[in-house]
């Protein structure tokens, strides 16, 4: 179907760029055909200018090119009532068709602008995943290094709780047990040791029976 186009014999200055409405019969479509100077089927046009809304019109193709003067008109006067209803029903569907056209507009820049900010919250998530893998290498890294330290104030524990137990057992003195050997060592400075006596005393006892291989192992 022929895109909508506005044109008339009126001398009015107020006209739409194009049609408001899309035309239900193609310029070209018409029956039965009427024909111009040059012998060729003229294009059946719809004018919506003030005086002729709505009102078709014949005028040959070749008007602008070759200066073919043929023009008719296909329908009859229009009442002024009807001219007046069809004017301002031409000017609310247009302006309806800016607004529309200016929405669209508006609709691409939100998307354009959601898309951006889509992106940076893309970016923002990859950088929290990594942030969040850089803490759980750093708490592992941290228990690894906490299990080490125990590890150590156990060994020397044990090398304090076998010299107090010589030292003692020299001068005749009760055995001293593990429990005094570390509180020695927290009078001592020994952070190590400060945190093994603040395990269970059941763990205490453990940690006793692990430190007598030390103590074998020095001993021979």
């Amino acid at each position: 179907m022929a895109s909508s186009r506005s044109d008339g014999s009126s001398s009015s200055s107020r006209r739409p760029a194009v049609s408001p409405i899309l035309y239900q019969v193609g310029p070209m479509e018409y029956e039965p055909p009427v024909f111009c100077d040059c012998k060729a089927k003229v294009v059946r046009w719809i004018s919506w200018s003030l005086d002729n809304p709505s009102r078709r019109y014949f005028k040959c193709r070749n008007a602008r090119v070759w200066g073919c003067e043929f023009f008719a008109w296909c329908d009859g006067l229009t009442s002024n009532f009807l001219r007046e209803l069809l004017n301002d029903l031409r000017d609310i569907v247009m302006s309806l068709r800016t607004d529309k056209q200016h929405l669209r507009q508006k609709v691409e820049e939100c998307r354009a602008r959601l898309e951006e900010e889509s992106t940076g919250l893309e970016a923002a998530r990859k950088e929290l995943v990594a942030v969040r893998e850089i803490v759980q290498d750093n708490l592992a890294e941290m228990t690894t290094l906490k299990a080490r330290i125990r590890m150590c104030g156990l060994f020397v524990c044990g090398v304090v709780w076998q010299k107090l137990n010589v030292e003692t057992q020299t001068e005749a003195f009760p055995e001293v047990t593990l429990t005094d050997a570390l509180v020695e060592l927290c009078e001592c400075g020994t952070m190590a040791c400060k945190s093994i006596l603040a395990e269970p005393p059941c763990l205490v006892e453990t940690i006793a029976d692990a430190l007598s291989l030390t103590i074998c192992w020095d001993s021979c």
